[in-house]
């Protein structure tokens, strides 16, 4: 991948990291964060007083809770993504300033 290739994936990158952030201040991102919190936290709290002989319930508990840590680590990996990406455009700049 040459300079201007890389570039421009980082420039999306960061324009992607930068547009979660953004989303996440308004009311929907604000509303469904919120929601995918608060269902990582129920199912958690119901895996605590499962049964542990009662393996369908605690599969079912798994799979209630995986939807919304996946949303959860998705929204945090575009951010940190984003967030490496504008310091390696930093980079490449201030390399390109000292030639």
């Amino acid at each position: 991948m040459n300079i201007a290739q890389q570039r421009h994936l980082l420039q999306s990158e960061l324009a992607i990291g930068e547009s979660t952030m953004s989303f996440l201040e308004t009311q929907l991102g604000q509303f469904l964060m919120g929601c995918a919190r608060q269902e990582c936290e129920q199912a958690k709290e119901a895996l605590r007083h499962a049964n542990p002989r009662d393996w369908e319930r605690i599969a079912d508990l798994q799979r209630q809770a995986e939807i919304p840590e996946k949303f959860i680590a998705w929204i945090d990996e575009a951010i940190s993504n984003g967030k490496a990406a504008g310091y390696r455009l930093n980079e490449l700049n201030a390399a390109e300033r000292s030639y």
